[in-house]
């Protein structure tokens, strides 16, 4: 970090980042945040883990792929180890799974083919790009620089900026009450 961007720093308050644009980022990023957390555990338990049986029996790596030993799949994230044969079957039956909950869940409405879960979390990282952007003309610190730091660093650092903004303004992320 240059001495430049380090002065400018340690010249700011707290209540600095607690201007609208600030808060409303931060507030829009934690709503994104846990709206992909959910869609994410939702799908994993509701459609991914359940797919992973055709037809009552379970999906199993493909024979030494990757030097992998041959197991059952058990999680989503390892179908990247399924023949080609099981893959196909397995993501015919997730979309089928997904647009079966799209008719009554809006959630799930998204264009064919897409995964739901990866459509909210990118939801959450165009919230962490505003975030990031509302904060970037009082810390002189960009987006790309966050990136070219590391994602540990940049993570930490819309936390810190989050922890300020939350607070600051405890009032402004106070739960409202629903309208009946």
């Amino acid at each position: 970090m240059n001495t430049q961007l380090a002065k400018n720093i340690s010249k700011l308050k707290p209540t600095d980042f607690a201007t609208p644009t600030i808060k409303n980022a931060v507030k829009t990023l934690l709503m994104a945040k846990v709206y992909a957390e959910t869609m994410r555990e939702e799908l994993d338990k509701e459609v991914y883990r359940p797919a992973l049986h055709i037809e009552g029996r379970p999906i199993y790596s493909t024979e030494g792929r990757h030097g992998r030993p041959v197991k059952p799949i058990t999680e989503h994230k390892d179908a990247w180890l399924m023949s080609d044969e099981d893959s196909k079957d397995y993501h015919a039956e997730c979309q089928h799974q997904i647009k079966k909950r799209a008719v009554n869940n809006k959630a799930y409405r998204v264009n064919d083919d897409c995964c739901p879960a990866l459509v909210a979390e990118a939801l959450k990282t165009d919230a962490e790009w505003a975030l990031l952007t509302a904060c970037e003309p009082l810390t002189g610190i960009t987006n790309r620089a966050l990136c070219c730091a590391g994602l540990d660093k940049r993570r930490r650092y819309i936390e810190i900026i989050c922890g300020l903004v939350v607070t600051q303004c405890p009032e402004y992320f106070e739960e409202t009450p629903a309208a009946e």
